[in-house]
């Protein structure tokens, strides 16, 4: 993408199924909805630093992606943008406040990731099916986990909740098959319904 470009449009390269590769000029500053969904074939891309947003379903069905670099300048990282990206396994997070609605889905090799201490919210389903995810360290800034966030992590052993946490919500661990042990604070106050269904390795 030549420097002469500013901002690349909604679906701009959407369903662009044989692209491989795609270097963007630091002179974009503006990635639109769904730029680069159902690229199918995408393996690696860098985000430059004159973005501060990444919009909602960007890299929806990337399933190749392997490797993306995301600059400390984004401060928003949308819904739906890491959904089905079947390949990625590691992702280094800038310093966002909120892990938007299904922004790693069904990300089946993901094995670690780091939550930044400037996170303040998971919203709903943001790890559900994350299958290779065997470890998470939630930091104590994290002070609302919605529901489904972690459902299906069918590797995921242990996990540590911080006492800024007040409630757990509906089916967050639900289907967690490998989940083991779980530390809860004595500053949650309400359990909802299926947080922890079908945990069926949870011994303490």
């Amino acid at each position: 993408i030549p420097p002469s470009v500013t901002k690349i449009g909604e679906n701009a390269f959407s369903d662009c199924y044989s692209l491989v590769k795609i270097d963007i000029s630091s002179s974009v500053k503006t990635i639109e909805f769904g730029a680069f969904s159902f690229c199918e074939k995408l393996e690696k891309i860098d985000i430059p630093s004159s973005i501060t947003e990444i919009k909602d379903n960007t890299f929806y069905n990337c399933i190749s992606l392997k490797e993306i670099n995301i600059p400390s300048s984004v401060t928003k990282i949308g819904n739906l943008v890491f959904f089905k990206c079947y390949s990625l396994e590691e992702i280094k997070l800038p310093p966002i406040e909120c892990l938007e609605n299904c922004i790693f889905q069904d990300c089946k090799s993901l094995k670690k990731i780091e939550i930044p201490s400037s996170v303040t919210l998971i919203l709903s389903n943001a790890f559900d099916r994350c299958i290779s995810l065997e470890q998470i360290i939630i930091p104590s800034s994290v002070k609302d986990i919605r529901y489904d966030a972690f459902s299906g992590c069918s590797s995921l052993k242990e996990i540590l909740l911080p006492s800024s946490i007040e409630e757990i919500c509906p089916r967050t661990f639900k289907k967690c098959i490998s989940l083991k042990k779980i530390t809860i604070p004595t500053s949650v106050s309400v359990i909802q319904y299926s947080a922890f269904e079908e945990c069926t390795s949870l011994v303490k």
